[in-house]
């Protein structure tokens, strides 16, 4: 699972966190291209505790199960950078309850 941010490259916080050793951020306003922006995409590796999270997202929620995962995965790097994470989503719901939990939404208005 690939989830972007910002432009800063980070070392890795500790051996065993689910970040990739050489995570990279990517910048917002550019467009969109998955091949070309896939270097500065963070890896976070889906754990059980992940699974865990999304879960439990799904069932407060009523979220289907990727988009849990998709909503776990942000905030496990929000936890793991402890600075702004601002989640993104083309489905409205899921941007709905992205808010409810606490995040600033790329797209603004909802």
């Amino acid at each position: 699972m690939r989830v972007p941010v910002r432009s800063m490259k980070r070392e890795r916080p500790s051996s065993d966190d689910g970040m990739r050793e050489d995570c990279q951020r990517g910048s917002t306003g550019e467009s969109f291209n998955l091949d070309a922006d896939w270097a500065r995409y963070l890896v976070v590796e889906v754990t059980n505790s992940l699974i865990q999270e999304g879960a439990r997202l799904a069932e407060a929620h009523r979220l289907r199960a990727y988009d849990a995962v998709h909503l776990a995965s942000a905030a496990f790097v929000h936890r793991q950078l402890a600075e702004r994470v601002v989640f993104a989503s083309w489905d409205l719901n899921l941007e709905k309850v992205a808010k409810r939990e606490g995040f600033e939404l790329l797209r603004s208005g909802l």
